[in-house]
């Protein structure tokens, strides 16, 4: 049998903040040089790196991180549960969302309220993450006119990609990455979407696949395999494979610290899979292999 991996698989290894965490430390470069309406493999790991940096609460940390990747200015958006900062570095702005906070009870009642309600623009969406962008939206768009038509970038995880596509959508210009994104609105929300989009999924993730229909997704899906490829819009052949493959390799992983005494280890790969770190840890890998 082979040897385990390194990844921390406990709940608090995937999902609990990491103030301590090297983040940005990858291939040399920076972000956003591309055209916003193609998929950027660079672009992908950095904003995922960045929505993992969301969930840390200290933010003189998430300062420094972002000053240390070159993004001198950092602006930050608060209102109860929502949480969100803005990065800029002369160039490009990135709006970044912070997703589900663990054990915070109104992140959990944003998730579950799942009414339909129309949408200014066009379509409906979720009535939760509406009203919980609506926290701060005066406060980022404001940000983001003061900035000029600079380009912009959205992003997050989880709660944070949900709340990342509504942002796009009220702007109405730059791009946007999402990781491990709930559904956030009907057909006609995402037949409207005015901005490139670009939804990464990782192997078997299974926020990726609610609030059931009538709700939609918006965007290419850019699925992140067991191998560590990101794929563009793949068939379900390959989807299925891959996440055959992906949770064969996780009950490996689980077993053999199981068998060494940890227990702490999280048996189930569509929530470990879901995890922030993972993803920004895979798309670093996916550069890697490009």
């Amino acid at each position: 049998m082979r040897e385990r991996s390194e990844e921390d698989l406990s709940i608090e290894g995937l999902f609990m903040p990491r103030a301590d965490r090297a983040y940005f430390a990858g291939p040399p470069g920076p972000p956003f040089a591309g055209p916003p309406g193609e998929f950027s493999a660079l672009d992908a790991w950095w904003l995922a790196e960045a929505s993992a940096l969301a969930y840390v609460p200290d933010r003189e940390v998430v300062r420094r991180a972002l000053v240390g990747a070159g993004f001198g200015e950092v602006a930050f958006a608060s209102g109860r549960s929502t949480h969100a900062f803005v990065a800029d570095d002369g160039r490009t702005r990135a709006v970044i969302f912070r997703g589900t906070e663990h054990l915070d009870f109104d992140d959990l009642r944003t998730d579950i309220s799942i009414i339909l309600d129309r949408d200014s623009r066009a379509g409906s969406v979720h009535r939760g993450f509406a009203e919980a962008l609506d926290l701060v939206w005066s406060e980022i768009a404001a940000i983001l006119a003061a900035g000029g038509d600079r380009p912009v970038r959205f992003a997050g995880h989880s709660l944070g990609a949900a709340l990342a596509t509504l942002a796009a959508s009220r702007h109405g210009a730059g791009a946007l990455y999402t990781f491990g994104s709930p559904r956030a609105g009907d057909a006609d929300f995402r037949d409207a979407f005015p901005v490139p989009a670009f939804r990464v999924v990782n192997v078997a993730d299974i926020v990726c696949r609610v609030p059931p229909p009538p709700y939609r997704h918006v965007g290419l899906r850019c699925y992140l395999g067991a191998d560590g490829r990101v794929r563009l819009d793949p068939g379900r052949r390959v989807r299925f494979r891959e996440e055959v493959r992906g949770r064969m390799d996780h009950a490996r992983e689980v077993l053999l610290r199981w068998l060494d005494g940890d227990f702490r280890a999280l048996p189930f790969p569509a929530f470990a899979d879901h995890s922030p770190f993972r993803y920004a840890d895979r798309l670093r890998a996916n550069l890697a292999r490009s």
